[in-house]
């Protein structure tokens, strides 16, 4: 018997989801695994007033946040459930799982978690190849701290390779 609390759960689930992406496993499972570690962090930090995440974020009008949600667990919900429309099928679009496994690590760490070396990977990753959704401090924290020629590697290294590499030189 394990005890846990739910921001355990959520790491192990997110660690799993994010070392899944890296590898390009199974997109279902990872997605799964995503939206319910986004679903523990969302709600322990919405209980403790952390800050916006997906669900809560200023770009969506109160009147319209309902709709935004169900859109964004549309999937998530469609793969937990069989009892609404049992013989009914979906176009599973798998890079609705990145923001997800992000936000998810956004919260963990908006809730005093440090990131370890796989939650530590999807940050440096998702930054290198995506630097204009950053602030500055995103950039600073994230970007500039990096010698260009690590960047250029993060942008050119596949996904696999690259969580592999991180994974080693972090360890040493």
């Amino acid at each position: 018997m394990e005890t846990l609390t739910k921001i355990d759960a959520a790491k192990r689930q997110l660690n799993t989801a994010i070392t899944m992406w890296f590898h390009g496993e199974d997109t279902i499972s990872t997605h799964t695994l995503a939206c319910a570690a986004y679903q523990l962090v969302h709600d322990v930090n919405s209980s403790r007033g952390g800050p916006e995440l997906i669900y809560d974020s200023i770009c969506f009008k109160d009147e319209f946040r309902g709709k935004v949600i169900q859109h964004l667990r549309r999937e998530y919900d469609f793969f937990r459930h069989a009892d609404r429309v049992p013989e009914s099928t979906i176009d599973f679009d798998d890079s609705h799982t990145e923001p997800f496994l992000i936000f998810s690590c956004y919260g963990l760490e908006a809730l005093g978690v440090v990131p370890d070396v796989i939650r530590g990977a999807m940050g440096i990753y998702y930054s290198v190849r995506n630097p204009d959704h950053l602030t500055d401090t995103g950039r600073k924290r994230f970007i500039d701290s990096l010698p260009i020629d690590t960047i250029e590697a993060v942008r050119a290294a596949p996904r696999k390779q690259f969580f592999e590499t991180y994974q080693f030189l972090r360890q040493r």
